[in-house]
């Protein structure tokens, strides 16, 4: 039933949060952390696509797929506090994350063959304003 199948998912999404289980392939870990996002988990999935690219480097290098941009929405996302991660990042965890979320759209910007300066649009709320904690427009 979709219903059972919704809560296991849900359930091992949580143990990947916790670190008490890890996904089996880069594939897994792509879905669960798209899975997380919809579902407003950031942080779990900000790691869990960070474990994707850990375990398939090239992913991040592919500009179609944006893995790197959804990562930095996620995690620029968790760090405003705009997550139901529980528990929410500390102020460590959140100075990480916002770290992480700007060295992945730097990155992902320099592959595009941006300065990273004057970009004002960011299509999942996660610009500057949202990792600072403020409001963004969509």
């Amino acid at each position: 039933d979709v219903e059972q199948q919704q809560r296991a998912a849900v359930e091992r999404l949580m143990r990947f949060a916790r670190g008490a289980d890890t996904p089996k392939s880069a594939p897994e870990a792509l879905a669960f952390a798209q899975f997380a996002y919809d579902r407003k988990y950031f942080t779990a999935a900000a790691h869990l696509w960070t474990v994707a690219m850990a375990i398939d480097p090239a992913l991040g290098d592919n500009r179609e797929s944006q893995i790197r941009y959804n990562a930095a929405c996620a995690a620029a996302l968790a760090a405003a506090g705009r997550g139901k991660d529980d528990p929410p990042p500390d102020d460590d965890a959140r100075a990480k994350l916002r770290a992480r979320a700007l060295g992945w759209l730097r990155f992902g910007g320099a592959a595009l063959g941006c300065s990273g300066t004057g970009v004002t649009t960011w299509s999942c709320g996660c610009g500057p304003g949202a990792a600072a904690g403020g409001v963004v427009p969509r």
